[in-house]
């Protein structure tokens, strides 16, 4: 069994997509093509060892908490109320001033949305201070030249093999449209391995906050 390392996955990945080593433009391009697929592994596969519980409390009157910066997925926030958590769900943040055209009206929050880079807004605003614990998933470690393995490489090289080459082939696409197949044929490979490490059912029961348009900026 290959121990991949990153020298060896640029290796691998130019052999897939008939590179020379003298390639300027792709060597350029691997830094972004490896922090794509990595970050595209954290967003959609709930894999624990990226998993953070980050603890903080609400400020009755005050519609935002801050999100980190190092999130890539966020699993949920809940707060604590009478002893119990309640989960807040998630809306777009133009739904969230509709449904609370009032802010200055507070109450117990239920919903949640992405308001920018670093901040979450709720609704409706926190009527006391609530103690929360947010559930993100964050990814440091990436792969470069100064860091040849990560729990990626060592623990699920299939599914990090299988993104990169559907990410180095959307960098053939986007050089020829001609190589649209290989698009089409590694991103449909990516899908099956995904499926293949975590089951359907997981996928599709997991609280992704930020896999879906419904949390993105322009929604707002």
């Amino acid at each position: 069994m290959v121990a991949w390392t990153y020298d060896l996955l640029v290796t691998d990945l130019r052999r897939m997509s008939d590179r020379w080593e003298n390639d300027t433009d792709f060597t350029d391009a691997m830094p972004a093509v490896f922090e794509d697929a990595e970050r595209r592994i954290v967003r959609e596969c709930p894999i624990s060892v990226f998993h953070v519980d980050e603890a903080g409390t609400m400020v009755a009157g005050t519609a935002t908490i801050p999100r980190p910066l190092d999130v890539v997925a966020t699993e949920y926030l809940r707060y604590e109320i009478g002893g119990q958590y309640r989960s807040l769900r998630l809306k777009p943040a133009a739904w969230l001033d509709q449904w609370w055209p009032t802010p200055s009206t507070q109450g117990e929050p239920r919903y949640i949305a992405l308001f920018d880079r670093t901040t979450y807004k709720v609704a409706p605003p926190p009527n006391t201070s609530y103690t929360y614990v947010l559930g993100y998933r964050r990814h440091t470690a990436f792969l470069g030249p100064g860091t040849q393995t990560n729990v990626l490489t060592e623990q699920y090289p299939d599914l990090l093999r299988a993104a990169l080459y559907a990410r180095a082939a959307l960098f053939k696409v986007e050089e020829n449209p001609e190589n649209a197949a290989d698009l089409g044929k590694f991103e449909a490979n990516y899908q099956t391995v995904k499926q293949a490490v975590f089951g359907n059912e997981m996928l599709a029961a997991s609280t992704v906050f930020e896999a879906g348009a419904v949390e993105r900026r322009a929604a707002r």
